[in-house]
């Protein structure tokens, strides 16, 4: 049984991902921006997100809170990592929507 986001985007990206590398390192990065949008609205988990926070999960991508921008790319190991380097571009964060939108399909 999955049990945490952890384990579900771990599933899914081992099911939608599993013949590009590329595709799978993209997917996690934009589902790390989802799921540090869902802590920053308050929710437990991605589960918690609703249709009516969607035009929210939007703002968040094209104008991120400072403390969600990182100053220079950092691996996802180091603490000071965070999902962004400033605000996305129409086509990232139309890329982020349509991950987040598989995701919840799925």
């Amino acid at each position: 049984m999955l049990r945490t986001d952890a384990d579900l985007i771990e599933q899914f990206l081992r099911e939608r991902c599993q013949r590009s590398q590329n595709t799978e390192v993209s997917y996690r990065s934009q589902l790390r921006r989802l799921g540090w949008f869902c802590r920053y609205r308050s929710m437990r988990t991605t589960r918690d997100m609703t249709r009516e926070e969607w035009p929210n999960f939007r703002g968040y991508l094209r104008n991120p809170p400072e403390t969600h921008v990182m100053p220079q790319s950092l691996g996802y190991e180091d603490p000071k990592w965070a999902p962004f380097r400033g605000p996305l571009s129409e086509r990232s964060a139309g890329l982020a929507e349509n991950v987040a939108r598989a995701f919840f399909a799925w």
